[in-house]
């Protein structure tokens, strides 16, 4: 099999409005259209002149935060982020609490159970929110990836909020502080990462932590994942942080290898090019949606290859040098 770090990632600047001159309504630029969709709300805060309630029968309580979504067909789905470990207060100001808890991993589950229909429900995380152990650590889930119908991954951090850190936990925002000063310290903490696997019986999914002897110590804080579509010829999941990518083989020996960051490729063979100007923290990673990729053109009438594996993008901000402060996509292409 070949590991992600056997090929090339290419970097890519993102030019901002490099679609401005399209016309609005389009696959490029979409625009929402009155009345298309129908949309409720059944879960989750109320704004407006309800502040600190959520809706009656909502699953997700006012001190949650959702940063992620994952399904697998129609019928199967999780969605995650991080909860205040401890309720409101009496008599606190519900907002300013939540703004400054300390929080947990929360994570839950869209089911579809015969005879009782849609379902949302609350995971008993392992190390998170509903830890069994009743000992709960800090952190969130950060991003969720089927493997297949069976298996799920889902990675995260160690970080939360505190008085004296607000911005610490999720990276909601990237801080102001510039990633290249020295000593900078990632408000996103050291990774974490949990993978479910379906019971045949109820169909619902079981969930364990990945311990230390399947994580990397150098792993900070994982804000995306997706892993490869079925029948692909290497079979495994990709996550991504601050400069950093990991390869997670389910198959394999079900650990985290293969790093990847700005100046280097552990292990090689690789090559990152170009070398150092991928500077901020992957958001979003994509395979391919299919095994078998296309054939395209590199240039017109000449040579040709096959689609990319594997897409991410990063933020963009912050550099010293205010004019660095620009996104990246990288696009891996496994060789041939």
């Amino acid at each position: 099999m070949l590991p992600l770090a056997t090929a090339v990632l290419s970097v890519l600047v993102l030019a901002a409005g490099a679609w401005a001159a399209d016309p609005p309504g389009t696959q490029v630029t979409p625009q929402p259209k009155p009345g298309s969709v129908d949309w409720r709300q059944v879960h989750g805060a109320l704004v407006g002149d309800k502040p600190g309630t959520v809706p009656v029968g909502s699953v997700t309580r006012f001190t949650d935060d959702l940063f992620t979504v994952a399904f697998r067909g129609t019928t199967a789905g999780f969605a995650g982020g991080a909860a205040c470990r401890d309720v409101v207060p009496t008599g606190a100001d519900a907002t300013a609490y939540v703004a400054t808890c300390t929080r947990v991993p929360v994570l839950y589950e869209y089911s579809e159970p015969p005879g009782v229909g849609p379902t949302w429900s609350k995971i008993a995380l392992p190390g998170g929110d509903g830890d069994l152990s009743g000992q709960p650590k800090p952190g969130y889930v950060g991003a969720i990836a089927f493997m297949d119908r069976d298996h799920v991954l889902a990675v995260g951090g160690d970080a939360s909020p505190s008085p004296g850190c607000p911005s610490c936990g999720y990276p909601r925002r990237e801080s102001a502080t510039p990633m290249d000063a020295a000593g900078y310290q990632d408000p996103a903490g050291h990774a974490r990462a949990w993978v479910g696997q379906r019971d045949a019986a109820s169909g619902l999914f079981t969930w364990h932590e990945l311990g230390a002897g399947e994580m990397d110590p150098r792993m900070g804080g994982l804000t995306s994942a997706d892993c490869a579509p079925t029948g692909s010829e290497n079979p495994r999941c990709v996550a991504g942080g601050l400069r950093q990518l990991w390869t997670f083989n389910k198959n394999g020996n079900g650990r985290f290898t293969d790093r990847i960051t700005p100046a280097e490729v552990d292990p090689g063979p690789s090559t990152l090019e170009p070398l150092g100007d991928w500077r901020f923290r992957v958001r979003q990673l994509k395979f391919y949606p299919s095994a078998v990729r296309p054939t395209l053109p590199v240039t017109p009438g000449a040579a040709t290859e096959q689609a990319p594996e594997v897409f991410a993008v990063t933020s963009g901000c912050c550099a010293s040098d205010p004019t660095q402060d620009t996104p990246r996509l990288l696009i891996f292409q496994p060789e041939t």
